[in-house]
């Protein structure tokens, strides 16, 4: 594999190709999680009591909410994220 076309093919997918940043926040923002996450999926997770990042899965999901479980965690751990924009 030629290792420069790999770099191309890269390239032509990151937020730089797009004509600003705003138009690749405002792509950003019409994502929900009920379209980025399924239930049953796994994902990492930032544990925020800890600070450590934590493999969990997603338990439940809606437009702007998961709820997640983390790995090895009983349901009293379970956490919602909610999906804001500022």
């Amino acid at each position: 594999m030629d290792p420069t076309q790999s770099t191309q093919s890269k390239a032509e997918n990151s937020p730089s190709q797009l004509k600003n940043f705003s138009e690749y926040a405002n792509k950003l923002k019409s994502l929900n999680f009920s379209q980025l996450y399924t239930k049953g999926s796994y994902l990492d997770v930032y544990d925020t009591s800890e600070g450590v990042w934590r493999v969990g899965k997603v338990l439940e999901n809606t437009p702007n909410m998961i709820k997640i479980n983390y790995d090895g965690w009983k349901s009293y751990y379970d956490e919602v994220k909610t999906l804001t924009f500022s």
